[in-house]
């Protein structure tokens, strides 16, 4: 999009997923700090995540070694992931230095203008949350369709790793690389025993053994990403509202419009082997606690979620730029 000037406010009409966003000064900038590894710097045209690799102070040595590393593994995982047709942004992937002379990873990525379904979806009806469950459930089938194979992938399929717009659904965070395979210098294919798969950063401490088999399930296996993608279509679907309000929260119609296009994508895409095993985790205490535990999450990150949002359709403006600083 390109504005007739840098102070004219324009806004593009609603299509799958997009809130009214208006166009962005040019030059403006936010950059939010995430963690205490990254940021990200926001512009009219590109999202830059860059990521320091060990301690701030390491100039040399083992984690410029580590930054290159992963960097090869992060290119690796985003062709991957293009060879089964995901839909992402163009993203570009170097290493770097920060300011300090620490290795960085840099991401530079086409700023795709809406929020992350984390917003969107609570914000729609009924009738259009099917259409968006059931357009990010498409999208994470090709995933789920590697982990049949030898070269599988993983990924965390949070509804804010997802943002829906012009009848697209684009996965937007690909770090860390979850690869669950390795390619040996001679160039064969070695699949990853699950001890071996990357499922937390590499920057924090490790989780606990109990929380790193479930996200290994949640994330490289055809059954566990299925639920994993339900409890957050059920929880993200129904965030603004109570779950007990009706009973059950079966009974709402936001957490039935996202079950159905769960299951009937699944069908759709030649998962209906999976449907009947993932109805029975919703009906069980497991799945129903799995779905309130996802719901407090989902209902503590929304505000924030969408003040960030509005913060960015906000900063276009005909002053000199100025960075906006905020954190996460």
């Amino acid at each position: 999009m390109t504005p007739e000037s840098s102070s004219k406010k324009q806004s593009v009409s609603a299509t799958l997923g997009q809130l009214e966003f208006p166009v962005l000064d040019r030059s403006a900038r936010l950059v939010l700090q995430s963690g205490l590894y990254s940021r990200l710097s926001i512009s009219q045209d590109e999202i830059v995540k860059t990521i320091v690799v060990g301690d701030a102070s390491a100039r040399e040595g083992g984690a410029h070694d580590e930054a290159h590393m992963r960097t090869v593994s992060l290119v690796r995982y985003q062709r991957r992931l293009e060879s089964l047709g995901v839909c992402m942004p163009k993203t570009r992937i170097e290493e770097s230095l920060s300011e300090l002379g620490a290795p960085t990873i840099e991401m530079v990525v086409e700023r795709i203008p809406n929020a992350t379904a984390l917003v969107t979806l609570p914000l729609a009806a009924a009738g259009d949350q099917y259409q968006f469950v059931a357009c990010i459930t498409r999208e994470m089938t090709k995933v789920i369709h590697s982990q049949y194979g030898e070269m599988p992938v993983g990924y965390d399929s949070g509804f804010d790793n997802f943002i829906l717009y012009g009848g697209c659904c684009y996965l937007i965070d690909i770090y860390p690389p979850r690869l669950g395979y390795l390619v040996r210098d001679d160039g064969c294919i070695e699949r990853l025993p699950p001890e071996r798969l990357l499922v937390n950063y590499p920057e924090v401490a490790p989780l606990p053994p109990g929380k790193i088999a479930e996200l290994q399930r949640c994330y490289y296996t055809p059954e566990g990403t299925a639920e994993h993608i339900a409890v957050w279509a059920i929880a993200t679907a129904c965030a603004r509202q109570d779950l007990d309000a009706h009973g059950h929260w079966w009974r709402l119609e936001s957490a039935q419009s996202a079950t159905e296009a769960v299951y009937d994508t699944l069908r759709h895409e030649g998962f209906a082997r999976s449907v009947d095993p993932l109805h029975s985790f919703l009906s069980s205490v497991r799945g129903t606690q799995a779905v309130r535990h996802r719901h407090a999450r989902v209902q503590s990150r929304f505000a924030p979620a969408f003040f960030q949002w509005e913060s960015i359709c906000n900063l276009f403006s005909p002053q000199p730029a100025k960075d906006h600083v905020w954190a996460r």
